[in-house]
């Protein structure tokens, strides 16, 4: 009976870490429609291009190597500022991390095409408002390498939907910011349900080796 009540415990708080590790968008990676590349697209399933267009690239057509999986964003598509934004469920008072790989594209450098600022630069929003800025001088990277970067921060819900939008401060040309490997999760911070089940926890493991120290 004691070890099965220190299993329920364990699973317990298994499944909560497991729950705050899920990725709560949908084609974070933008992995998604997976064949070819889109260039000035206002279609990227999962998203919604609400400003300019954008373009979906892999590899094998813009040979910059993604952050993760075989696709990235460009949010600058062609002589357009793009937006991306994605609506998900959230909890009221309940806060969450954003994580991504944030980078910018070098090949101005070596093409011939408008470029408008070595600097590469976007927003993410949270319901319309500014939550962080991010720029990269993208001057000196060679060809292939986008520069990427891991970024995140932390939000607490408002509503029980919110929306994650990401939009290019470069204005003009075709070489913008890049973006990839956008995730959601509910932030590693113990609510008291999960505080009360570990105290739960902790006072059954200290009961079962008083228990044991007495035989």
């Amino acid at each position: 009976m004691k070890e099965t009540g220190l299993l329920t415990v364990a699973l317990a708080l298994t499944s909560f870490a497991s729950a705050a590790d899920a990725n709560m968008l949908v084609n974070g990676s933008f992995e998604q429609p997976g064949t070819g590349c889109h260039g000035m697209t206002t279609t990227l399933p999962g998203w919604s291009v609400t400003k300019g267009n954008i373009d979906l690239v892999d590899a094998v057509c813009s040979e910059i190597v993604p952050a993760d999986g075989a696709y990235l964003v460009d949010l600058l598509g062609t002589g357009s500022a793009g937006t991306i934004s994605q609506n998900f469920a959230t909890t009221v008072g309940r806060t969450y991390s954003v994580g991504f790989s944030f980078g910018g594209n070098p090949q101005w450098q070596y093409l011939g095409y408008p470029n408008d600022s070595p600097v590469k630069s976007m927003n993410a929003l949270i319901d319309g408002d500014i939550a962080a800025t991010y720029s990269i001088d993208t001057t000196g990277q060679s060809y292939i390498d986008a520069g990427w970067t891991y970024r995140s921060f932390d939000f607490t819900a408002t509503s029980a939907a919110t929306t994650l939008a990401f939009a290019s401060l470069n204005l003009s040309g075709v070489y913008g910011p890049l973006l990839d490997g956008v995730t959601v999760e509910q932030a590693r911070i113990p609510e008291p349900a999960s505080l009360a089940l570990l105290a739960i926890g902790l006072a059954v493991f200290g009961l079962t080796g008083r228990q044991i120290a007495n035989r």
